[in-house]
């Protein structure tokens, strides 16, 4: 997967007049890569491409590896895309073109999912459609929000992110490296930057392609996802008063959706289903969490 977006980097348009540079950090013990790097390398000839290791485990970290690797350098910009992703020719311009426009300190833009691998059962074909029309949904909830003026509201994850860097070295704010394994570090860090007075939003046009494997095409995967997303929130929060009392709302809702989702199956089939499968996940997620159970929802690699 990592090699498919070098590749999809190899094939960017480069933006006028920008100094462009390419990073890949390795979380690992020990380099693992070097041959994957050398042939991007190749492709990229009159570009730089820096290669590092970060050995805390961690996604936060390695973000902030990549980040700190960055403003050592004295670069404007730091453009992030996950290594199960693709990005289009066009993805960074329209990056850019949406900061310059709008002076933001953080923009991101659509994840739209592929199959990796094609389904083989009618059933990943059913829950890869559902998957699907819940990400369009997205897609379009976050269009209509930018064409009411409202991207600042938008979440911004990692999976095509771009920030500017003079805003994170003067705030000093940096991922959340305690968040470990579990995932949910992109949103922590959207709304710390928000309460720093980021100005954030969100093109439509900065296309990025996550590429599916055929482990994740599962109620089990929707479910699993859910619960570790859900249970790295309600940790986070744990302990306060205002947000027990939003632990107890946010469950009960989810009940409720449960029971609406089974009503709905003979209707909307695939995405009840999904539906059914990601709110039990999240209703154990908010109850874990709250005991204080971490989560580690990248220790499991899934794809390749």
């Amino acid at each position: 997967m990592l090699e498919a977006l070098l590749m999809s980097y190899a094939n960017l348009i480069r933006p006028h007049g920008v100094y462009l540079d390419f990073l890949v950090v390795e979380n690992n013990h020990e380099k693992t890569l070097e041959h994957v790097v050398e042939r991007f390398r190749h492709e990229v000839e009159t570009l730089q491409c820096d290669y590092i290791l970060e050995r805390r485990i961690g996604i936060a970290s390695a973000r902030n590896g990549a980040l700190e690797h960055a403003i050592a350098r004295g670069y404007h910009f730091l453009a992030f895309a996950d290594d199960d992703e693709r990005v289009s020719a066009s993805w960074l311009v329209e990056l850019l073109r949406e900061q310059r426009s709008k002076g933001l300190d953080l923009v991101g833009s659509p994840v739209r999912i592929e199959a990796f691998d094609p389904p083989s059962s009618t059933w990943q074909l059913l829950l890869l459609r559902g998957m699907k029309k819940n990400n369009e949904s997205a897609e379009r909830r976050c269009i209509k929000l930018r064409e009411r003026g409202r991207s600042g509201s938008i979440k911004i994850a990692t999976g095509s992110w771009l920030a500017r860097l003079s805003f994170l070295r003067a705030s000093g704010l940096r991922f959340d490296a305690d968040l470990a394994l579990g995932g949910g570090e992109d949103w922590k860090f959207w709304q710390e930057a928000k309460n720093l007075g980021a100005k954030t939003g969100w093109t439509p046009y900065a296309i990025v392609h996550e590429d599916v494997p055929a482990s994740r095409m599962s109620l089990y995967y929707c479910y699993r996802r859910s619960r570790d997303h859900a249970r790295q929130t309600s940790f986070v929060r744990r302990g306060r008063l205002k947000d027990q009392a939003r632990l107890v709302s946010s469950f009960a809702m989810r009940l409720c959706k449960i029971v609406v989702s089974v009503a709905f199956v003979p209707i909307r089939r695939e995405r009840a289903l999904i539906a059914i499968a990601a709110n039990i996940g999240s209703a154990v997620g908010l109850v874990e969490g709250a005991m204080g159970i971490l989560s580690a929802h990248y220790r499991r690699i899934d794809g390749c």
